[in-house]
């Protein structure tokens, strides 16, 4: 999540009012479109400042709406340092973010808002210790997803919910050893993948009652594994097909996946370590299951569990079914497809 730091070089300000002592109580600076400081004619950004209890009290407004961009506290006139409650506003005046400082570093919780609370973060001394991100279904209030990170431990926790707030799945890392459970409607486990060092990965499957049937589900797919896996886009002939093709099959994914501007800006790199196997452009692994109606199951996003890979699943499990080309009497048929996705 992106923590908005702006970055003040101040070389005069304006006093518009002036105590006995000669020090100015209101000031006002003008700043172009980076945040530099600027002439009144061309500014692109006003600030406020009052002196409070020792402190500036300041805010910046956008010209020519007037509408709020920041608020907060710093340690003295040239805005160098700060210390106190700071608030950031989106273009229609909403709170963005909001947080402490405490002698210019972030102390404690600091909270960010897309319509909804998206993350929360903790920090000590301007060190991101914990940090829980919330996604939330398209059009409604309801948690998709909910991630959980220690910085310090390197766990992690991910837990995923369907429109109806039923558990889909959970997982569990730390330091690269990861446990992911999947559940049917009636909470009951259905599925159990195990990746931990020195291991050979794992998978536990259960029926809804909670028999283990692991062995049968491991034999049908060795059975069906040389006909099914396709490693790259069907193109039609005795194979199922997208209706419109390749083309439009991507088109669809690029008109539809939307994914929160936040968690994409700030998942690049942390402190010199990927997070989430996100860069700005990145290649995802997806697969799914066609029932005998073309209709896509079983999805899964190869990797560990972010926003990004939740939000296609969903997506992939809402599109148009496929044309199964005389399969229906065969199915369920694996796809395997490399995705591309670029952002910023």
């Amino acid at each position: 999540m992106k923590i908005y730091h702006y970055i003040f070089s101040l070389t005069f300000f304006f006093a518009t009012q002036t105590d006995v002592s000669g020090q100015s109580n209101n000031l006002i600076y003008y700043f172009d479109k980076d945040l530099n400081l600027t002439a009144a004619s061309t500014a692109s950004y006003l600030g406020y400042g009052v002196r409070e209890k020792g402190k500036i009290k300041f805010s910046t407004y956008r010209i020519p709406s007037h509408t709020i961009l920041m608020k907060g506290y710093f340690t003295d006139s040239t805005l160098a340092v700060k210390d106190g409650l700071f608030t950031y506003y989106d273009s229609l005046g909403f709170v963005e973010s909001e947080g402490i400082y405490k002698d210019d570093r972030e102390e404690g919780f600091w909270l960010f808002w897309e319509d909804r609370l998206s993350d929360s973060m903790y920090y000590e001394k301007g060190q991101l210790l914990t940090e829980v991100s919330f996604t939330y279904h398209p059009g409604t209030e309801l948690v998709a997803s909910r991630i959980f990170m220690n910085y310090k431990t390197m766990i992690r926790e991910i837990l995923q919910w369907d429109t109806t707030g039923r558990l889909i799945s959970k997982g569990f890392s730390m330091k690269g050893d990861r446990e992911i459970y999947t559940y049917y409607p009636n909470g009951k486990v259905k599925e159990i993948q195990r990746n931990v060092s020195d291991e050979d990965p794992s998978t536990r499957y259960f029926t809804e009652t909670g028999e283990e049937i692991t062995k049968e589900v491991e034999k049908e797919k060795a059975k069906n594994k040389p006909d099914t896996d396709l490693s790259g886009f069907p193109s039609g002939g005795d194979k199922p097909v997208y209706p419109g093709g390749r083309d439009e099959f991507f088109d669809f994914i690029k008109r539809n996946l939307k994914t929160a501007k936040n968690y994409l800006s700030t998942t690049l790199q942390r402190d010199g370590n990927p997070t989430g196997g996100i860069t700005k452009s990145t290649l995802l692994k997806l697969s799914f299951m066609l029932d005998k109606k073309g209709h896509a199951k079983d999805i899964k996003v190869d990797g560990e569990v972010n926003p990004l890979k939740i939000e296609l699943a969903s997506l992939v499990g809402r599109m148009p079914s496929w044309k199964m080309n005389g399969l229906e009497s065969y199915g369920p048929i694996n796809i395997i497809l490399n995705i591309s996705v670029t952002y910023w």
